[in-house]
């Protein structure tokens, strides 16, 4: 099969979930070692980033905020509005934080939309007290700087009672016990989350079990650079 002799060329394979992992073992005979997606090494790679300060004056941004950022409408208006409302009785100012294509119409205190500077973006997401959304690497940026967070998965799906670990939301957060924040929203036989539940989730967030999580993969990180390094 030509997948199985291109795999014979490289010296090194990594991937990113077990699911992949499996698929790809079963074409070569080589080790294919699960690491860490590059967004875990950005903060060790990059040490001129905007500050908090810049940022927060930049988008006028509170000291307390939660960011909503959805690509899909995945409820009705009132569940948004009970949303809203519960995170403003803890007293956080509430943003809409743009996806790529744009904010979807919900409750907030402001919008932050595109066009968005990429540094930008990852310092509103890094300087956040929550995050509260869709898609994995807002949800890495979060995780990576202990930012509670729940996300809601459009990647994952079930099979009968089998979940299915196609998703790298699912896998990452499965392999750091961190399912508690976490949803499949295409899982048609679970009950629908309230929000009280979601914000439940960002204020119960365990921050020191994520960080015990976030130096581990950092180790593997810099060992998987040391490997591709030495092999140059």
């Amino acid at each position: 099969m030509q997948l199985r002799r291109l795999l014979k060329n490289f010296d090194l394979l990594t991937v990113r979930d077990r699911w992949t992992q499996r698929v790809i073992s079963q074409f070569t005979e080589k080790e294919v070692t699960i690491t860490p997606d590059p967004v875990f090494g950005f903060n060790i790679n990059v040490k001129n980033q905007i500050t908090k300060e810049e940022i927060s004056k930049k988008y006028d941004l509170k000291n307390k905020y939660v960011l909503l950022s959805f690509c899909d409408k995945l409820f009705t208006d009132e569940w948004y509005s009970q949303l809203y409302s519960r995170l403003k009785e803890k007293g956080f100012d509430v943003i809409n934080l743009a996806m790529p294509e744009g904010c979807v119409d919900i409750p907030c205190d402001r919008r932050i939309d595109v066009p968005l500077p990429p540094m930008d973006w990852y310092a509103i997401i890094k300087n956040a007290q929550g995050y509260i959304g869709q898609r994995m690497h807002p949800m890495i940026v979060a995780f990576n700087n202990i930012v509670p967070f729940f996300i809601f998965d459009h990647y994952a799906y079930k099979k009968g009672d089998q979940q299915l670990e196609s998703s790298k939301i699912y896998d990452l957060l499965e392999r750091a016990g961190l399912l508690s924040s976490y949803y499949n929203i295409k899982d048609i036989n679970k009950k629908e989350i309230q929000p009280a539940d979601v914000v439940s989730s960002i204020l119960d967030f365990d921050k020191n079990k994520v960080e015990h999580f976030i130096l581990g993969y950092q180790k593997r990180y810099l060992a998987m650079m040391d490997n591709i390094v030495g092999l140059i």
